[in-house]
């Protein structure tokens, strides 16, 4: 299992930015800028992230604007 998770902005940087924020605030996840959006660690084990289910609920449509990446 991935220790982390990797977003990515597809067309509309702003649309890309508040899902990013969005996702960080629900979590609880500290996101890390990179090329091309940003990172997140995952916690250890006690704590699972349900990460496409929370993309959903932020934008039924979060693939137009974001990739996820797992490394």
């Amino acid at each position: 299992m991935s220790r982390e998770v990797i977003l990515l902005s597809l067309g509309d940087q702003r649309r890309a930015q508040q899902i990013f924020e969005s996702f960080a605030e629900r979590t609880g996840l500290v996101i890390e800028p990179i090329a091309g959006g940003v990172r997140c660690l995952l916690p250890g084990v006690d704590r699972e992230i349900k990460v496409v289910e929370t993309l959903t609920d932020i934008d039924a449509t979060w693939a137009r604007h974001v990739a996820l990446r797992q490394p």
